[in-house]
């Protein structure tokens, strides 16, 4: 066979990567391998042709000469001058053609023998020769370039000589080509060198060449590279064209935009785990107030949802070091929503291990001379800049939708011809689906409508009778007058006063809210809305409560937001009179609910910033000194000293005592108020104010309560009350820095210190004089209106509210009633949760103690229904039932009606557990009130018959008790005297105004002459179904029957009927008569009773005693 070709000799880049170049030996580079022996000739002697390596030998000289001779200038030296050839060096940028003989680009005879190959030496470059060695096909070459470039960088910048010879060298490009280098050793030292140049290079501070340079990491081998100290140059690279960045955030933001963008679309799975590692280390690096929080946000539900692991882990962290920085998870709740459950107990338990941020450990070369770092308040304050920022270049970004061209492709003008309101509802849902997403950006005109006409369409649609078409077109109007703005004022000036006018409805109360919304700023100026407010809002002209209310929530909404509505928001000082005016003459409205609107918007007033404002208010302000209760509280508002002074008249010192800051001593608050008050006899007077440093306002109820102060004003009130602790930081368990940490252990620890100085630091003295309010309000604003998702926090909460409770029970003082609504609520929210069963029930049996217990469970019920869970409705079914057997049911008679129609709705649930604990509520209460509340009951509408076959059979096992009325009750309400609770008929009874319905309704025509028929064998069963009939009537009418005027009348006749039925032939038919009779006389009144006995009683008489 053929005999093997030889492997051929090893290329200059073979010897380059490892292996030594060969030495000369004499050979001329060609020396005697030891394998060569191996190969025998025909005489068995070594294949060795002298001849012919002479000649090969002459070949490679003249190679070596053709080399030399490339590069015209260069000087031709002996081999035996190793220092020429060192201070001459070739032109490696021109790489000759390898040798056919060699294979290599450079011989090693062609140096000395006491020479090495020019890339083996560090320091034989020169400055003009860097952009050669780095493009150079060697690795080894490109390798030695950028150490170079990286030394002389380092030492030029200590010798100040930077700025002269660097610049000249244009590494700014070279820098993306080099960085993106494909031998792993050649691109570490690229990579350390792009880091060094990064201190120095002017561009490196911009934006826009840092994320041009992390978009070549991206789309090279850089970020691929599985190699740990490419990965580790690479994160300094990126963390350092962060830090370097001379506009402030901007390098930050585009390198992560980039890195989220551009990364997150490689299909390299090390690129992804890469670009996702690097944002989430410059964020613990710089702080995560750093980072573009709108471009996370938009890439998180694709980094929490990818399909690789890692990428997911690494987006978690992320995410908690966000919500570590703006110290919350509200911010982040619309990333949270599309979290697995799983993940979103991952992020607890992230948060939970560490709830605060560590410290930055690098600072933004911009930022070096800032006095300290990024706040939690300015984390977030960057988290919606950001957010505001993103959304508005996407809206300038985004082309405005030509609205009619869209319309012409559908079949809205068809569907809006037609009659049928849902046909015209689906024509208006298409009009807004036209206008793109929000918010919405529409073409000012177009060729193929007209906005007049679509406008006037609208609006004649106001008066549709379909309440879901006329919100419909509100809501395209406000599609329209957000997405055109300034120029539909012409086409929407006439619409104002028709919103106005439709907000009587409660059904488009809250549309035309929102129509009216999007006009202010938008469309219309502050001036537009004062002319149809001014109208809207006269109380001797508009007759309608809700029209005079809404307008004037109006004008406080659009004094509110401000210039933040729009180009045409803001308020001027002319328009701040005008309204002020305007609030101050509907503070004489005949009505309660538009005086409290109008007050609002005097607050708004005052309140505002702009102090331009406020000195043109005050002179309408001063104008209200005859109503003093409004104006002073107006005063107060403007000058915060003056209130001070009035708080400080008001406020007596209260004795400071010592905590005990644990936070298991904040339960059994009863016992230790109880031990510092004293037992003390229940006094005689109602509804005393906890506080008078404002006036009282009366609300729909009629009920006097207190104007709540603000959060400055009750902090200020609270701090002179000298809790221990105070002021302390939060480390040393201060309690108002831990109110206000975002740590829930600290919260949770302020709290509990508040409670123990209710229960330890009020003395009976001053309790009428204490701050209750200020505590409320300082309570509630810090711990996000009582709706804390730690369950320990809300457990300390109940316990605020049951000391207050137990304070006002044992000073026989009435609760206000913003306590009450507030601890009923959170009470009711969580009666079914096991870790507040020892807390919740108890504090609603508390607060009917010390409030009427009609108005706690008109509260409860309104807050029961509207929860979903079946969870609370029973547990609450079960409390009112031991409510009952506690208190007793006579508190229940003035709210008797609203008690039968929440039970009827759950006696109609499908859940079996709430239909037995609805029955047994309604047995507790018919024990003590009797047929009243049956009859109540019964007769309800709501009430199937299945329902009442299982009352009738419930109200048997728990029939009336008269003396459950008198009997002594467990616990009472104090603050009532039970005399005007409840009164007592003659038979024990409570009085219940229950309806009396008409018994000729439920029975047949013929009843009467089926009473009297007597012809026929079995006539006599005729007679018993008619009376069988009267006596099922009776129940149906809940022995409650009418016999007043022709009622009466017709009464009689039935009577006598009977009364002939007592007499019957039948003596089987005598007891049913007497026993219809009887029951017939007990469901009318008395009066009644006595024009009807007069026909019976002579037959009864003589029946009693002849049979």
């Amino acid at each position: 066979g053929r005999a093997k070709k030889p492997p051929p000799p090893p290329t200059e880049e073979e010897d380059l990567g490892g292996n030594s170049v060969v030495g000369d030996n004499g050979g001329g580079g060609f020396m005697k391998d030891s394998s060569s022996s191996a190969f025998m000739g025909k005489n068995g002697g070594e294949a060795f042709d002298a001849d012919l390596h002479a000649e090969l030998m002459k070949t490679s000289a003249s190679n070596k000469n053709s080399l030399r001779g490339h590069n015209p200038g260069s000087v031709h030296e002996e081999s035996g001058s190793p220092s020429r050839v060192t201070s001459q060096r070739k032109n490696f940028s021109q790489t000759p053609e390898p040798s056919s003989l060699s294979g290599s680009v450079c011989s090693p005879q062609a140096l000395p023998n006491n020479a090495t190959a020019p890339m083996a030496v560090e320091n034989d470059i020169t400055l003009e020769e860097v952009h050669s060695f780095a493009s150079s096909k060697d690795w080894k070459m490109r390798k030695q370039a950028f150490n170079f470039l990286s030394e002389h960088i380092k030492k030029s910048a200590v010798d100040g000589t930077f700025e002269n010879d660097i610049p000249s060298l244009n590494l700014d490009d070279a820098i993306r080509v080099w960085v993106k280098d494909s031998n792993p050793g050649a691109l570490d030292a690229a990579l350390d060198f792009a880091s060094n140049y990064a201190d120095f290079c002017p561009n490196a501070g911009l934006s826009e060449y840092s994320a041009r340079i992390v978009s070549v990491l991206i789309s090279g081998p850089a970020l691929a590279s599985a190699r740990r100290g490419t990965m580790r140059k690479c994160s300094d690279l990126v963390i350092k064209l962060m830090e370097v960045g001379s506009q402030g955030h901007d390098s930050v933001h585009s390198i992560v935009s980039v890195l989220l963008e551009e990364g997150m679309k490689s299909k390299k799975p090390r690129v992804l785990v890469s670009s996702c590692s690097h944002v989430l280390e410059a964020g613990r690096a710089f702080g995560a107030a750093k980072l573009p929080f709108a471009t996370i946000v938009a890439s998180s539900s694709k980094i929490i949802s990818h399909s690789n692991s890692s990428v997911r882990e690494t987006g978690m962290e992320l995410i908690a070091e966000l919500c570590r920085a703006v110290g919350s998870k509200s911010p982040l709740q619309s990333v949270i929503d599309c979290m697995k459950p799983s993940q979103i107990t991952q992020l607890d338990v992230l948060l939970d291990k560490q709830p605060v941020p560590n410290p930055p450990t690098l600072t933004l070369k911009s930022e070096k001379n800032s006095p300290c770092g990024a706040s939690r308040e300015d984390a977030l304050a960057s988290f919606e800049k950001s957010l505001e920022e993103s959304e508005a270049k996407r809206l300038a970004n985004r082309p405005a939708v030509d609205l009619f061209e869209k319309l012409s492709k559908t079949d809205f003008k068809a569907k809006m011809k037609l009659q049928k309101w849902s046909e015209i509802t689906a024509g208006l849902k298409l009009l807004i689906e036209c206008g793109g997403e929000k918010p919405f950006k529409i073409k000012e005109s177009s060729d193929k409508g007209d906005y007049r006409e679509l406008v006037t369409q609208l609006r004649n649609l106001f008066s549709h009778t379909h309440f879901a078409v006329v919100s419909g077109a509100m809501e395209a109007l406000a599609m329209l007058a957000e997405g055109i703005r300034e120029n539909m004022f012409s086409h929407l000036r006439p619409v104002l006063p028709l919103l106005l006018q439709k907000t009587k409805d409660k059904k488009l109360t809250a549309a035309s809210g929102r129509c009216l919304d999007s006009f202010y700023g938008n469309v219309m100026s502050i001036d537009i809305v004062l002319e149809d407010v001014s109208d809207s809002t006269n109380w001797k002209k508009q007759k309608n409560v809700l029209i005079r209310t809404s307008s004037l929530e109006y004008l406080a909404r659009c004094i509110e937001r401000g210039k933040e509505a729009g180009k045409r928001g803001g308020v001027n000082p002319s328009a701040a009179k005008a309204a002020a005016k305007v609030a101050s003459n509907s503070l004489s409205d005949t009505d309660t609910i538009p005086r409290a609107a109008a007050f609002e918007v005097l607050k708004k007033l005052v309140t505002t910033p702009d102090e331009s404002l406020i000195s043109c208010v005050v002179e309408v302000v001063e104008e209200l000194k005859s109503n003093q209760r409004i104006y002073k509280v107006l005063q107060s508002l403007m000058n915060s000293e003056g209130s001070q002074k009035v708080n400080e008249k008001n406020e007596k010192e209260v004795p400071n005592n010592n905590l005990n800051k644990t936070c298991s001593s904040a339960d059994n608050s009863d016992g230790a108020i109880k031990k510092k008050l004293g037992d003390k006899k229940v006094k005689s007077r109602t509804c005393v104010s906890s506080e008078k440093t404002h006036p009282k306002i009366k609300d729909e109820d009629k009920e006097i309560c207190e104007v709540l102060p603000t959060l400055d004003e009750a902090l200020d009130i609270i701090s002179k009350l000298s809790i221990t602790d105070w002021d302390a930081p939060e480390d040393e368990n201060g309690v108002l820095a831990g109110l206000r940490s975002s740590a829930w252990k600290s919260r949770m620890t302020a709290c509990s210190n508040i409670v123990l100085y209710l229960q330890n630091g009020i003395s009976s003295e001053n309790v009428d004089a204490f701050p209750f309010s200020s505590l409320f309000v300082t309570v509630k604003e810090h711990t996000k209106s009582f709706k804390e998702s730690n369950f320990n926090i809300v457990k300390t909460i109940l316990s605020f509210f049951d000391s207050v409770a137990v304070i006002h029970k044992h000073q026989g003082i009435q609760l206000d009633l913003f306590f009450c609504k507030a601890a009923a609520t959170l009470a009711v929210e969580k009666i079914a949760d096991k870790k507040f069963i020892d807390k919740a029930p108890l504090l609603l049996s508390s607060l009917c103690i010390v409030r009427h217990p009609k108005q706690i469970l008109s509260i409860c019920i309104k807050c029961v229904q509207s929860i979903k869970s079946p969870l609370p409705h029973e547990a609450f079914l079960k409390w009112c039932y031991n409510f009952c057997v506690d208190f007793g049911a006579h508190y229940l008679t003035e709210i008797m009606d609203s008690i039968v129609s929440w039970v009827t709705t759950e006696l109609n649930s499908s859940n079996p557990k709430l239909r037995t604990a609805s029955i047994n509520l309604c047995g507790e209460i018919h024990k003590q009130v009797g047929a009243r509340f049956k009859a109540l009951l019964l007769t309800s509408k709501n009430a199937s018959d299945s329902t009442k076959q299982q009352l009738e059979t419930e109200f048997t096992k728990s029939p009336f008790d008269q003396g459950s009325l008198h009997a002594k009750r467990e616990k009472t309400c104090l603050v009532l005297n039970m005399k005007e609770c409840s009164s007592e008929t003659g038979n024990g009874s409570i009085e219940i105004d229950v309806p009396r319905i008409d018994l000729t309704t439920v029975l047949n025509k013929d009843y009467l002459s089926d009473l009297g028929k007597v012809e026929g064998k079995n006539s006599w069963k005729v007679r018993k179904q008619a009376m069988d009939d009267i006596n099922g009537a009776i129940d149906k009418c809940g022995s409650l029957i009418l016999s007043t005027g022709q009622h009466l009348a017709q009464l009689v006749e039935i009577v006598r009927a009977l009364n002939e039925r007592m007499n019957d032939s039948q003596s089987n038919l005598k007891p049913v008569a007497a026993t219809v009779v009887g029951k017939l006389i007990s469901s009318v009144d008395e009066v009644a009773q006595i024009k009807l006995g007069r026909i019976l009683y002579s037959t009864l008489l003589t029946a009693a005693l002849s049979d």
